[in-house]
């Protein structure tokens, strides 16, 4: 993953879902 290092999202397109923490991000590192 060295080429794609950084921070990322990802989500549910549900509304109620992403309420209830299904959208976040993360940090790829390497």
């Amino acid at each position: 993953f060295e080429d794609f290092t950084g921070l990322y999202l990802y989500h549910c397109h549900i509304l109620e879902h992403e309420d209830m923490g299904m959208m976040r991000n993360y940090l790829v590192q390497a």
